[in-house]
């Protein structure tokens, strides 16, 4: 996945969640789900503004962007929430 080029990223209304789109080349493409950590640093200080991006595994391989995104959709049940 370092390779691959970011079509386009959706954020959860609470901010904690994304799902990026992503082109990995020869016409393919896949989503991935990211989750927002609190460093425990900050978590102790209450300072709630560092963390980093976790990545679950991404999906499997779709034939166009626009297909990933449906696919991210149907299995996501925050991005039903959002425009499309």
């Amino acid at each position: 996945m370092a390779d691959a080029l970011r079509v386009k990223t959706f954020r959860s209304p609470d901010g904690k969640r994304r799902i990026e789109i992503l082109n990995v080349g020869n016409g393919l493409f896949r989503f991935a789900r990211s989750e927002f950590v609190l460093s425990r640093d900050e978590i102790d200080r209450q300072n709630h503004g560092e963390g980093y991006w976790t990545i679950e595994t991404p999906s499997g391989l779709y034939s166009s962007a626009e297909e990933a995104e449906a696919g991210a959709r149907a299995e996501t049940s925050w991005m039903q929430e959002l425009p499309r």
